[in-house]
C-alpha cells in the first residue's frame, strides 16, 4: 500500500481500492477511490522491490514496510529527501548497490 507522510511527520497507509499496477494487464478493471490530502502531505508509491530487499546472509531480513516507514520518518517529506532517505537506508540494510528486483519510488508532495 502507498504511504502518506502527513505534514506533522506521521506515516499512515493509504487504504482503499487496490489492484495491479497500470499497464501490467491490458484489460484490467480498476476501482476508484478518493484520498484527501492537505498542504505538506507527501504520498509515496513504491514497488515491492523496495520492501522485499534482503539484508546479506546469513540473516536475510527483509527491509519491509518498517524500513520504508523509518526512512520516511527521518526526512522532511520533500520528494528528493524521501527518495534519498529510502535509498540511504536501503543501502545500509542490504550493503549492496545491486538490485535483485526492480525498485521504483514515486514521491509527490502537496504544495
Amino acid at each position: 500500500r502507498p504511504r502518506r507522510r502527513v505534514g506533522s511527520g506521521e506515516i499512515v497507509s493509504v487504504d482503499g481500492p487496490a489492484s495491479v499496477p497500470l499497464g501490467v494487464i491490458e484489460e484490467a478493471a480498476y476501482e476508484h477511490g478518493i484520498v484527501e490530502l492537505k498542504h505538506g502531505d507527501t504520498v509515496v508509491v513504491y514497488t515491492d522491490g523496495i520492501t522485499e530487499a534482503f539484508s546479506p546472509p546469513p540473516d536475510r531480513v527483509m527491509f519491509g514496510e518498517q524500513g520504508l516507514e523509518s526512512a520516511l520518518e527521518h526526512c522532511s517529506g520533500a520528494p528528493t529527501c524521501v527518495i534519498e532517505s529510502i535509498h540511504e537506508r536501503l543501502f545500509a540494510h542490504t550493503h549492496s548497490r545491486e538490485r535483485a528486483d526492480d525498485q521504483t519510488i514515486v514521491a509527490m508532495q502537496v504544495k
